[in-house]
């Protein structure tokens, strides 16, 4: 007590009495150094009020002083029981102030040191070895000052990150400009001090209001974070990314993530086990983007992505890896480069194997883009995977262009399997969605698309699937589907004369009347169904499905007046004599388009003499 009491004497000199403030400053400090000690500072509220008071009145005057009072307050800081008494004093407020202070002397030490190093530099090719000694030396002095403005730095931080362990804290200083002061620290030469810096904005980055203050384009910090997760240090690279991946929830984070083209890098950092996790998490929020996908396509992550996938430790591979696969398969670019790599083949053995269901909705996407890409390009057309022209020669400008045949032979059979012995409704949609998008160029070489669906009893299966009431509308939807697309074709209509398949689908019209997504594939599916001649008599001769038609094409929908009024031409040509004349529905196609003409006008005209 008599040596707190001689250490308050010395702070309360007076205002010219630096050296006894600073002496009795680093006093204090060394009886801090041993946590037995502070028991007494808790109870001694005079010191801490002659300290803040000190402080307060002459951080400007000394740097030394300033610090010492600094470490002080940083080592109650380390403790919460004293983290109300810091704050009474105000305690944050003032190492703030400091902070800020600090800041712009070591911005403008800095440029001094880089226009005393050009300076010397220049009188070195003069050969003027006088004054380059002296600029050298004063040059030496600049750097230990700088030394010591970066170790007030580090303490003013190091104290902020202590006491912002209060949500109401945090909320005080971030309204005081703490936001500004960590940006600017970003460029500080010590690395302790952007270590620190990073982990202060970390824990920031999950308030909004804070992240709307970081993202302000006067303080650039996504433009040096980008710089700094080219870091060799391994601290700093890894919080880095951190906070990049708290941004990232802010669309406008996004797409200054973007203009920084940092894709590459985050690709790269893919092969580092310490920071892959948090890099797949900023990747995966980025993937929402087309145009970081593009940049993505442009980089070696397909091959990386699907090393990791191949080789994931555990028997289903994580969510964030799964969720930013199945992003990245939608891609056109991404999507081809997956099914070219030479992994593509074990990767659909680990989703089917694993029944991995990220995995299977990647499976998925690739199909969609396989039966767009052979779609668009039909069979002959192509020669090696590049599009021959009239003259049936290579045309250079389609030599890009691939198209996958057989590359899904090999695993259909345990595709099949998996569908027809699943309980999971979400898989099954999953997997029914894979086979609607095969072709015949799909299936192994001695197989036909008759064979595929006699020996899988398919046909029943999907027959038990469109039974109203007896899938959830997700399934019942691929199943519509995949009957537009499987009997699609006269040889394989056959199959669909003996079964309940297309009274089953007539009578979803009235059980799903309100889904108009379903009621849009229905219509389609009638429309390919139609044009084969045994299904079309059974359609429009066999079941009310002309009478849902008529219903539709009055719909409020445009899509589904679109696709009922498609239907209705069909049938009208369907039936059609031999002579040219309409038939007995063709007739009745044009007297109900004829009266719902004449309704319209009569509607119209009511509504003009209202008005």
């Amino acid at each position: 007590m008599e040596i707190i009491e001689d250490c308050l004497e010395l702070l309360y000199g007076g205002e010219d009495d630096i050296k006894d403030k600073i002496e009795g400053s680093a006093k204090i400090l060394n009886m801090c150094c041993h946590v037995k000690n502070l028991e007494q500072f808790l109870r001694n509220h005079q010191l801490v009020s002659a300290l803040s008071r000190v402080l307060r009145d002459d951080f400007v005057k000394s740097a030394e002083l300033s610090f010492n009072i600094c470490r002080i307050f940083l080592a109650f800081a380390n403790f919460k029981e004293m983290h109300h008494i810091l704050s009474n004093h105000r305690i944050g407020s003032m190492v703030m102030t400091i902070l800020d202070l600090e800041l712009r002397r070591s911005r403008k030490l800095h440029e001094k040191i880089f226009d005393e190093i050009n300076e010397s530099t220049s009188r070195e090719l003069r050969n003027r070895k006088d004054t380059v000694q002296s600029a050298s030396h004063s040059l030496e002095i600049d750097r230990i000052v700088a030394k010591r403005q970066d170790r007030t730095i580090y303490v003013c931080l190091k104290t902020l990150l202590f006491l912002a362990e209060d949500n109401d804290v945090v909320r005080k200083m971030s309204k005081k400009g703490l936001v500004i002061h960590l940006c600017n620290c970003l460029c500080v030469e010590s690395k302790r001090c952007v270590r620190l810096v990073l982990v202060f904005l970390k824990n920031l980055s999950i308030y909004e209001e804070n992240v709307r203050d970081m993202l302000h384009p006067k303080y650039c910090i996504v433009e040096k974070l980008g710089r700094l997760i080219y870091s060799k240090d391994q601290i700093i690279l890894i919080s880095s990314m951190r906070v990049l991946f708290n941004l990232s929830f802010s669309l406008k984070c996004r797409d200054l993530i973007i203009q920084q083209k940092i894709t590459a890098r985050c690709v790269s950092l893919l092969k580092k086990t310490s920071i892959r996790a948090t890099t797949v998490r900023l990747l995966y929020n980025m993937s929402g983007n087309s145009t970081f996908i593009t940049q993505l396509a442009d980089t070696s992550f397909t091959d990386t992505i699907v090393q990791l996938v191949i080789n994931f430790p555990k028997h289903n591979i994580s969510m964030e890896l799964g969720a930013l696969v199945i992003n990245a398969s939608f891609d056109e670019s991404i999507a081809e480069q997956i099914l070219k790599c030479k992994g593509a083949q074990d990767l659909f053995s680990r989703a089917i194997r694993h029944r991995d269901m990220f995995l299977i909705k990647m499976l998925r996407n690739l199909s969609e883009y396989t039966y767009a890409n052979q779609h668009n390009h039909p069979k002959g057309s192509l020669v090696s995977g590049r599009k021959v022209n009239s003259n049936n020669c290579v045309d250079p400008q389609n030599v890009g262009l691939c198209f996958f045949r057989r590359i899904w032979s090999t695993h259909i059979s345990d595709i099949v399997s998996i569908l027809l012995d699943c309980d999971d409704s979400n898989l099954v949609i999953e997997l029914l969605a894979i086979l609607g998008n095969l072709t015949e160029d799909d299936l192994p070489n001695d197989m036909t698309r008759y064979d595929f669906m006699s020996t899988y009893c398919l046909t029943s299966f999907v027959g038990k699937l469109l039974l109203p009431g007896m899938a959830e509308n997700d399934l019942l939807l691929e199943a519509i589907i995949c009957v537009g697309r499987w009997y699609c074709d006269e040889k394989i209509a056959v199959l669909v004369l003996g079964t309940n398949i297309i009274r089953s689908i007539c009578k979803l019209f009235d059980y799903i009347h309100e889904d108009k997504v379903i009621t849009h594939h229905l219509l389609m599916t009638f429309s390919s169904l139609m044009y084969i001649r045994d299904t079309g008599k059974e359609i429009l001769y066999h079941t009310n499905a002309l009478d849902s038609f008529f219903r539709c094409s009055i719909s409020t929908d445009e899509i589904v007046r679109s696709g009922a009024n498609r239907c209705l031409e069909v049938a009208v040509e369907f039936d059609r004599l031999d002579s040219g004349k309409l038939g007995d529905i063709g007739c009745r196609v044009r007297n109900f388009r004829f009266s719902d003409f004449y309704e319209r006008q009569c509607r119209g005209s009511c509504i003009n003499l209202k008005k």
